[in-house]
């Protein structure tokens, strides 16, 4: 089974975050897919976290490493099919 995640997902699996353990359960033995811009958001978050000093860079390049190994299949997004989808009522 698909299960599709998104950057606050892995966010809270990183971070060690109080719904870390939900997120585990719900993604047991399920594929993980998420737009190819994910790794993009998780560094983004990451130095978000060591710009309000939440985290340090060892502690942010080591969260990285740590989301690197997580499987997840990443899938190019047709933005012009998502904004249409989007505009949909």
């Amino acid at each position: 089974m698909d299960v599709i995640i998104d950057a606050s997902c892995v966010m809270a699996i990183l971070s060690e975050e109080p719904e870390r353990e939900q997120v585990i359960e719900k993604t047991k033995g399920a594929t993980l897919v998420s737009a190819a811009c994910l790794p993009y958001e998780i560094g983004n978050a990451l130095s978000a976290r060591v710009k309000r000093h939440l985290a340090d860079e060892k502690i942010a390049v080591s969260a990285y490493k740590e989301f690197e190994r997580i499987p997840i299949r990443l899938l190019d997004v047709n933005m012009k099919k998502a904004l249409q989808i989007a505009a949909e009522e």
